[in-house]
């Protein structure tokens, strides 16, 4: 400790105290503050994306299902198989774009976009 520090003891504590409670709420508060005006927006977007995507998927079925020669006979189950193949490829996509989304933000011991927008590497940002 300096010797030439005029600060008493309780000053020493209530500075520590203040920069204890400061620091908490800049790692505990803020952040969810944050987090509720992303959710704020996320969630409805969500849903109404997925409503879209059971929408879309419901009209190509009933679509398919319109056409004569798909539905007759043995023949039924194309427009089924056809609307799960759709389903399953928007679901493809969505993985993908969460995976290169995830990929943009944590550096893996490739490139990693910086606030200023341009690329670098994970050695050269160290």
């Amino acid at each position: 400790m300096v010797r030439g520090d005029d600060r008493s003891v309780t000053q020493v504590a209530q500075e520590l105290w203040q920069l204890t409670r400061d620091y908490a709420r800049q790692e505990t508060l803020d952040p969810l503050k944050n987090l509720g005006n992303y959710l704020k927006f996320g969630v409805p977007g969500a849903l109404l994306v997925a409503s879209g995507v059971v929408f879309c998927a419901l009209a190509l079925l009933r679509g398919l299902q319109q056409l004569s020669p798909l539905t007759a006979g043995w023949w039924w189950w194309v427009p089924y198989a056809a609307t799960v193949a759709f389903l399953l490829v928007v679901a493809l996509l969505c993985a993908r774009g969460v995976k290169q989304a995830a990929g943009a933000f944590t550096p893996a011991g490739g490139s990693r976009l910086d606030p200023t927008g341009s690329t670098t590497s994970a050695e050269e940002a160290e």
